[in-house]
């Protein structure tokens, strides 16, 4: 009687195995984590994640998209379970959010932020970019972001991270945590990843600038042998996800540059130059030494110190897409520090490459391409001023959603902006400082950058 009592005993206090599978009598923790794991493709996006509490809700566009029941208690689940999005279309941004339920309590909850692939007939438009192929993964919780990210060049795998253009990590493969984030606050990631040219290539270009009688410092090796291939994305941590329409008759509004009636979003791109004044980097200094500068150094789509803006108008009450562009007068000094000459750039190379109207699974949106090639108005002969070129292509959806690629010179300071319009919501898609006149030579490599949505 007491040897059948001691083997029991022993059998409530031990684990069961059947068939190999260990089977826990712990009943599924409070504290537990969902761990998820996202795959996309040009037309589909997987998502996967363990059992956490006894119920797991998905939610698309704050609708409940799936319901799933995960066994507790004995025989708790530990299998993934997937969600599929399919027939989604090409380049097509995709929001999720994931929250884990014990009985009417929330375990745990996160946002995805991703987008399907680029398809080989959309990769066309991007012509010889690197980044044609990146795309980001993002898990977003209030005191967490995950960034998971693929097809963002680099020699050795080694990538600098940024936030709010400080860098905060400096990882081996691609995948970084920052757990260092607050609720309910925005931030900027970039991601950045650097592929060293050819000693062919770096021949010809020291050749290059020695004819041209050019110095090289450390510092601006870096600038020249090396091409930055950025990827860039803005998260909110506040988890809530809202779209908000701008859907309006007519409107007047500061972030316009004229009156324009319908609804929709502006792309502002403006490129400036930071210092109040500059030295003339051409052949021509001999005649004006300095040209005047914009006097910031901060991106403010609002500010009107610029040397060139390009505006477009994306109207889907109207299906169409306007462009409007200005430039601020180039300033010349003679060697006294008096006005000289004073003239306005040439702006007939600024225009734009693509302009249509479709819909996908993500809703209506518009594609946009612009191209911008100026050249100082005030050097003599106008063959000896490099030009400032830039080109982007964006897939802009009428909820705000956006993704966007692009490539431009080292010279001078560069932003882009996506505005709700009418309104001043804005999206920060891209900047990027100034590395010096100079790097616009042709010998400077130009800068690759993809947006993230």
């Amino acid at each position: 009687m007491k040897k059948n009592t001691k083997k029991l005993l022993l059998l409530s206090i031990m684990p069961i195995t059947i068939t190999g599978v260990l089977l826990s009598t712990q009943l599924g923790s409070a504290n537990e984590k969902l761990d998820i794991r996202v795959e996309s493709t040009n037309n589909s996006v997987d998502v996967s994640f363990n059992s956490v509490g006894n119920t797991i809700k998905v939610f698309k566009d704050e609708k409940i998209y799936k319901q799933l029941n995960v066994q507790t208690g004995l025989f708790k689940a530990s299998k993934k379970n997937d969600v599929q999005l399919s027939n989604l279309g090409s380049d097509t941004p995709q929001r999720l959010k994931i929250k884990a339920y014990d009985g009417d309590k929330i375990v745990d909850e996160a946002v995805i932020e991703t987008s399907t692939l680029r398809s080989e007939e959309d990769k066309k438009q991007y012509k010889d970019n690197p980044l044609k192929d990146s795309n980001l993964i993002t898990i977003i919780r209030k005191n967490e972001v995950k960034l998971s990210w693929s097809g963002v060049p680099d020699d050795d795998q080694t990538y600098e991270v940024y936030r709010d253009k400080k860098i905060i990590g400096e990882v081996k493969g691609t995948e970084y945590v920052d757990n260092s984030v607050t609720a309910n606050k925005k931030y900027i990631y970039e991601i950045i990843g650097k592929t060293k040219i050819s000693e062919q290539e770096k021949k010809r270009k020291k050749a290059k600038l020695k004819q041209m009688k050019v110095p090289i410092t450390k510092k601006d090796e870096e600038n020249l042998y090396y091409v930055s291939n950025t990827l860039t994305k803005e998260v909110t941590t506040n988890g809530d996800y809202t779209v908000k329409s701008n859907k309006q008759k007519t409107i007047s509004t500061s972030s316009a540059s004229n009156t324009i009636l319908g609804y929709g979003h502006l792309l502002r791109y403006q490129i400036f130059i930071p210092a109040v004044k500059v030295l003339n980097p051409s052949l021509s200094a001999y005649k004006w030494p300095k040209f005047t500068g914009d006097t910031r150094t901060g991106y403010d789509w609002f500010s009107n110190r610029y040397r060139t803006r390009a505006d477009v108008y994306i109207l889907f009450d109207k299906s169409k897409i306007i462009i409007k562009k200005d430039a601020n007068y180039t300033v010349a000094y003679d060697w006294f520090g008096n006005v000289a000459y004073k003239k306005k750039a040439n702006l007939s190379n600024v225009r734009l490459t693509a302009r249509s109207f479709g819909s996908d699974s993500g809703g209506r949106y518009a594609k946009v391409g612009l191209t911008h090639s100026v050249f100082d108005p005030l050097v003599e002969p106008i063959s000896g001023a490099p030009a400032v070129d830039y080109y982007y292509n964006a897939k802009v959806y009428e909820n705000g959603a956006v993704t966007a690629l692009g490539q431009h010179d080292q010279a001078p300071s560069h932003e882009l902006w996506m505005i709700a319009y009418p309104g001043d919501a804005d999206t920060k898609i891209h900047t990027y400082p100034n590395q010096g006149l100079h790097k616009l030579i042709s010998v400077y490599p130009s800068v690759n950058w993809s947006y993230a949505p």
